[in-house]
């Protein structure tokens, strides 16, 4: 059996989209030798040939290298966003004859994330009208889904225990109520081929999945799960995606938890169009593969390793090679590591020479807000409008220069989308 895999690697990246080594390379190779073991085969160029006749050889192998471990409610801040932003707006909908709440999962792996959002929804009475779906490209993972039962440790993070209302303990096994079960669609979905489960989402979940797609890979990926948003529709990753505010119409808003996407309401001006070639005949010169981006290497860091992904980050800003995505980069490393202030003195030099890569400032929302570290950990005083907010929600006020970044420069209440702005008051 060969000791590189390299043949393997390219048609599995080719057919998924995904770029294997950013799995880890002992972990890919375990599981292809793995696979080839069970499958009697010891050559690549054969086993390739088999994955192609074989839908179950290649089931296996997805199975392998994607099963992903995740747990109920991560990244809390994230339902909270849901519940403050797009709830409200779908209950309108709904009282005007229109839909619940559509959103899916995408690379849901074994299933806590969607059956997170059915828990926030049956807490505040919009399950029934919901639909909601979920797709992963591995077939057991969609199998450990749809059985709805976990161990202790897909409960290990504090807010939690509102899943645990939703649960019956089973000797050490959470079986999930037949209700959250049902609510939920799963099915196996590639995602750089196949379209998605459905169009007009309110809400995208693709957390911690786009990293591992090869670069040239994601603008489609992208441009698919934007293009299944409503107007308005949410799209959110994971810390370590790879930004995506120049791809399918999304807006980029830096919030003090991290970066989320809105579709724009307004479609983005269309392509230039293409200069003719000439007809005459010539020699066509190979052009070179371009060379990974160093953010891309940084992105990979900083799943692993935050502060050295900072220092890399600060590396390049020193030497004059950063780029508005290697700011928001910093910012949201920054953000992660509890650095507030120095996140808001790199969206003041991002503002400022790169004005549309985040929203701009606006003075009503900065009036009147202390900077005061005691009210910072407060948090804003309610205002009515977000009184319904659930106690749950991020318990950490956005500072004033974060939370006007993410402001429509216009001040009216109905653009304004940063919570605690005082817009909203």
């Amino acid at each position: 059996m060969s000791g590189s895999m390299g043949e393997v690697k390219r048609w599995f990246g080719a057919r998924t989209g995904l770029e294997l080594e950013r799995m880890g390379p002992d972990h890919v190779r375990q599981a292809i030798e793995g696979a080839m073991r069970d499958a009697g085969c010891h050559d690549e160029a054969a086993f390739v040939a088999r994955l192609q006749r074989e839908p179950s050889l290649f089931d296996d192998l997805a199975n392998r290298l994607t099963v992903g471990e995740t747990y109920f409610f991560r990244d809390a801040w994230h339902y909270a966003l849901i519940a403050e932003q797009v709830l409200p707006k779908v209950a309108a909908r709904q009282a005007a004859g229109g839909p619940g709440l559509r959103a899916w999962s995408a690379g849901c792996a074994s299933g806590e994330e969607i059956y997170s959002l059915a828990i926030l929804l049956a807490d505040e009475g919009m399950l029934p009208t919901a639909q909601l779906w979920a797709t992963d490209l591995s077939a057991q993972a969609l199998a450990l889904s749809g059985r709805g039962r976990y161990r202790e440790w897909s409960l290990r993070a504090e807010e939690a225990k509102r899943a645990r209302r939703h649960m019956r303990d089973v000797g050490g096994v959470y079986d999930l109520d037949a209700r959250i079960k049902d609510a939920v669609r799963f099915s196996r979905l590639n995602l750089a081929s196949d379209p998605p489960p459905a169009a007009e989402l309110d809400v995208i979940l693709c957390r911690n999945v786009l990293i591992y797609f090869a670069q040239d890979a994601v603008p489609e990926v992208v441009e698919r799960l934007a293009g299944a948003l409503v107007d308005g529709g949410w799209l959110l990753t994971g810390p370590s995606d790879p930004p995506l505010h120049a791809v399918g119409g999304l807006e980029a808003i830096v919030t003090q938890q991290g970066v989320v996407y809105q579709r724009r309401s307004t479609p983005a001006p269309p392509p230039r169009p293409r200069s003719r070639r000439s007809d005459a005949p010539g020699p066509r010169k190979a052009l070179p593969p371009e060379p990974e981006p160093e953010i891309t290497g940084v992105r990979r860091l900083a799943d692993l390793d935050p502060l050295g992904a900072l220092t890399e980050i600060e590396r390049i800003e020193a030497r004059g090679d950063a780029d508005e995505d290697h700011r928001i980069m910093h910012a949201t490393l920054l953000i992660a590591l509890d650095r507030h202030e120095e996140a808001e003195a790199v969206l003041d030099r991002t503002l400022a020479s790169s004005p549309r890569a985040v929203r701009p400032t606006t003075r009503s929302c900065v009036r009147g807000r202390s900077r005061s570290p005691s009210r910072s950990r407060r948090g804003p005083s309610r205002s009515p409008r977000r009184a319904s907010a659930p106690a749950w929600g991020t318990r950490r006020s956005w500072s004033p220069r974060l939370r006007s970044a993410a402001c429509n420069p216009t001040s009216t209440r109905s653009a304004c989308r940063a919570p605690p702005c005082t817009c909203w008051a």
